[in-house]
């Protein structure tokens, strides 16, 4: 039988061999992928783990698409997956529904009326899922690398990283200003008077 052509699993070529990698190495290993690489429109970088991550991407959607069309039985993970991606496809009905079901949600912030109820609240929500203050993830213990952990870590900001909030240039001015006009357009649709979504808004910038 004819040897099964072995498969290559690095690509060599986005290297740049004219650089000895004693000189240069980041441009030895990367020269040529750095000269000829284009980033998307759509993206802020481009690499391979951007590509692996848009054709995942694609992957599970075709995969969800299938689903929903299957016609699966009831009850089935097919039909569970196949009903909720057309669930979040369905714009009508969204748009129709607009935010009645968050109202629920809604009415049990508006009901908070100290710090205690509210970190209730942030219990009774990340145990839903919304991780409001707190998010956790298990990964390697980083004094023991041996063992796996829960790590928690914050969440709850908008904005990428303490500068945002803290910096008076003007890039990091206009970002907090972006901020709180669409917090304050979020809080007009979901139906609060607009005087009191603009002062919603300083609030939350606050508050982050």
């Amino acid at each position: 039988t004819a040897e099964t052509p072995a498969r290559k699993y690095f690509d060599v070529a986005g290297m740049d061999t004219s650089v000895k990698p004693g000189d240069n190495f980041f441009q030895y290993a990367n020269g040529n992928w750095v000269k000829n690489a284009v980033i998307p429109d759509d993206q802020s970088g481009w690499g391979s783990f951007y590509t692996l991550y848009e054709e995942n991407l694609q992957k599970l959607k075709g995969l969800l698409e299938d689903a929903a069309n299957s016609k699966a039985a009831k009850g089935t993970d097919e039909q569970k997956l196949g009903d909720y991606y057309a669930s979040g496809m369905d714009t009508v009905a969204i748009e129709k529904l607009g935010a009645e079901p968050l109202k629920p949600t809604l009415a049990k912030i508006d009901a908070v009326k100290d710090w205690k109820e509210f970190m209730n609240l942030v219990s009774d929500m990340f145990a839903q899922g919304d991780d409001y203050l707190l998010g956790m993830y298990v990964g390697s213990d980083e004094k023991n690398s041996g063992q796996n952990i829960a790590i928690l870590y914050q969440t709850g900001t908008t904005l990428p990283e303490k500068d945002y909030y803290t910096r008076s240039d003007s890039s990091n001015v206009a970002a907090r200003n972006a901020l709180m006009a669409y917090a304050e357009k979020l809080f007009i649709l979901t139906g609060t008077d607009p005087a009191k979504a603009a002062a919603d808004a300083k609030a939350l910038l606050a508050l982050e």
